[in-house]
């Protein structure tokens, strides 16, 4: 009884100390709030006003879902991604699903730096918040011919994402847009 009194009270520090050396080594621009489980990431983009209404700001989503079929390596995983429209006011929300295990966002928007950070489920913390600044970069042409357009690319032509049919559109769409923008 007294040995699990003790083992009880060590997985509590241990959880404790874990939760303070991840808040450590977190990014500024994200928060945590306490509770169970991961069920959300909110935030709102630091960026002018005037900027959000004039262009596309979108975020693509890249979950990372556990299947319940187990192998000797672990649970089977498998990608699931979605596209979501940052508001005119820069808020947006991307829900943690039970199966997720690990979120990836990508933050685009002409002229800026993409953002890209991950989440990972975690014991303790409810939800995350995300506030970045969106950095203008020179040359930004550049940047979307050997990073941005190659990676969005291969969102579209993976059929096993998930990414519905409204979405691949609207990405090829802007694809269009940027390649019209920066003819090479």
């Amino acid at each position: 009884m007294f040995s699990l009194y003790l083992r009880s009270k060590l997985i509590f520090l241990l959880g404790f100390m874990l939760l303070f050396v991840a808040s450590c080594a977190s990014s500024e621009a994200v928060q945590y709030h306490f509770g169970i489980v991961t069920t959300s990431i909110e935030g709102r983009l630091k960026l002018d006003p005037f900027v959000l209404q004039k262009q596309k700001v979108f975020i693509l989503v890249d979950k990372e879902q556990a299947q319940l079929i187990k192998t000797v390596n672990g649970r089977l995983t498998y990608r699931q991604v979605a596209l979501v429209h940052v508001a005119r006011r820069g808020k947006f929300f991307v829900p943690f699903d039970n199966e997720t295990r690990t979120v990836k966002l990508h933050i685009f928007a002409r002229g800026y730096k993409v953002i890209n950070e991950n989440f990972d489920r975690t014991m303790g913390v409810s939800s995350y918040t995300f506030s970045p600044k969106l950095e203008a970069i020179p040359h930004w042409e550049d940047t979307y011919y050997l990073t941005i357009r190659p990676l969005i690319l291969e969102y579209i032509a993976e059929p096993k994402n998930g990414l519905t049919t409204t979405e691949r559109s609207y990405l090829n769409s802007w694809l269009l847009e940027m390649n019209k923008q920066y003819k090479k």
